[in-house]
């Protein structure tokens, strides 16, 4: 079990030295931006959809609604 610890160990720094070297930014606020960058797709996603929605709801005739 420790071998299996320590080979994900071996992993993750791996993956946090090429993260870091692709993109010149520390691995340590990756969560934080990825949770950032998420919010605020997801965010935009949500405004569209009610443009939307809105629109269309304007668009109908009054005996529809």
């Amino acid at each position: 079990m420790r071998a299996a610890v320590g080979r994900a160990c071996r992993v993750l720094a791996q993956v946090a030295a090429r993260y870091a070297s692709a993109t010149g930014l520390s691995a340590d606020g990756f969560l934080a931006r990825w949770l950032l960058v998420t919010a605020v797709l997801f965010g935009g996603s949500a405004l569209l959809f009610v443009v939307r929605v809105r629109r269309a709801t304007k668009q109908r005739s009054p005996a529809v609604h």
